[in-house]
């Protein structure tokens, strides 16, 4: 008999339990804010709730809520940083001069709002010169 399929690793069994009961574990489950209010049985007459001067409404006056703000939440990010590289080719009368190179960049960014931010960058372009453009220079 070929043990090809017989044996199975022991951590596969955990990761497959794992799985099985990530995939079962989804019910939603409510709240009591969620929950709809219940009425209350009301011991006075319409008559007497209207001379009262109460209003039936459920909603927070100013009083309740204060003064105090929402914080919006930010849409930027305080700080961001960019690094990259490639390569350097050489275009029209360059090429008579230097070969291709390498190109290296890196930055970083402090934004003090949406709008308004400072950025430091560098940039590396290593474009060798020809032997001939050396020999030039040097006669």
């Amino acid at each position: 008999m070929i043990r090809k399929f017989v044996t199975v690793p022991a951590i596969g069994i955990v990761f497959a339990a794992i799985l099985a009961g990530a995939t079962t574990v989804c019910a939603q489950q409510t709240t009591p804010a969620q929950q709809a209010p219940t009425q209350q049985p009301s011991s006075q007459t319409p008559a007497d709730q209207s001379s009262a001067g109460q209003s039936s409404s459920q909603e927070a006056t100013p009083e309740d809520i204060g003064t105090r703000r929402k914080v919006k939440p930010k849409d930027y990010k305080n700080w961001t940083f960019n690094v990259g590289g490639g390569v350097g080719l050489t275009n029209g009368t360059t090429t008579k001069f230097a070969r291709s190179g390498a190109v290296a960049a890196a930055g970083v960014a402090r934004n003090y709002s949406k709008y308004f931010g400072l950025r430091v960058d560098f940039q590396y372009d290593n474009l060798p010169l020809r032997n001939s453009a050396l020999a030039l220079a040097l006669s």
